[in-house]
């Protein structure tokens, strides 16, 4: 029988909905630290391209070069340490060079670049390469990337709530079908929920991320039936997904819905 007070009342589908929420707040956290560390490496690189034009110069000599190969292709890269003299005194800074290092040697003279109140941000002259750290483009790609999931899934998680809001869960007879689908010259299949009601069978699709499993059927939960976007969650309320209508059932499992 179907709980006689409101489904989001349900002990199971509090859980499944703390769940989904703490996934948003993962997902918007990711995307906070992801655009944080672009800026950072944003901030790094202006700083070198910032000494390279008004930081103080001074003449150098390489004292040694760090060059190790990395990568499949065996690639140099690496740093190289430089003497030179700062306010009064000899300092000794590496400095790294990514793949020019096999440009340098020992001995050789050279011209750097360096911050009158901290000497030890130094770098040679004309060469803007920063650490061997993360490049700017990957996080922020990653930070627009999660940011959009976060959205989305936050969308889903407030049409499941507004299903969940009006009314109590409504146990239906189920089955799980698999629908063939073909995209370009690539098939897949997508699981469906046929659902069983006095008015007559109905299909449904979870949307974005929701997936259903063997637990929902040969019984599922069914909230907000009528609405454009519905809560399904196998019995008991847990594992709750958003689903929309696809149409009547009927078709036989694999066949492919004309449009």
């Amino acid at each position: 029988m179907a709980p006689v007070d409101l489904a989001r009342s349900a002990p199971a589908t509090r859980r499944s909905l703390t769940r989904r929420w703490a996934i948003v707040g993962a997902l918007v956290l990711l995307a906070v630290a992801s655009f944080g560390a672009a800026a950072w490496v944003a901030s790094q690189d202006a700083q070198a391209r910032r000494l390279q034009h008004e930081g103080e110069r001074a003449d150098g000599v390489v004292v040694v070069v760090d060059a190790q190969l990395v990568g499949r292709g065996n690639i140099p890269n690496g740093s190289v340490v430089v003497r030179f003299d700062a306010d009064g005194q000899t300092l000794e800074q590496s400095i790294y060079v990514g793949g020019k290092v096999t440009q340098y040697q020992r001995d050789q003279a050279v011209t750097v670049v360096y911050d009158d109140a901290d000497p030890t941000r130094v770098e040679l002259l004309g060469v803007v390469t920063r650490g061997p750290g993360l490049p700017v483009v990957p996080p922020l790609v990653v930070g627009v990337v999660v940011l959009g999931m976060a959205v989305v899934a936050g969308r889903h998680a407030l049409q499941i709530r507004s299903a969940l809001r009006r009314g109590p869960w409504e146990p239906l007879p189920s089955q799980l079908v698999q629908q063939v689908q073909s995209v370009g010259y690539r098939q897949g299949s997508r699981t469906r929920v046929v659902l069983t009601a006095a008015d007559g069978p109905l299909t449904v699709d979870p949307i974005g991320l929701g997936r259903v499993n063997p637990t929902f059927e040969p019984e599922a939960w069914v909230a907000g039936r009528g609405r454009r976007t519905m809560a399904l969650a196998a019995p008991g309320g847990g594992s709750v997904v958003a689903v929309r209508a696809a149409g009547r059932a009927g078709r036989r499992s694999g066949r492919r819905e004309r449009r």
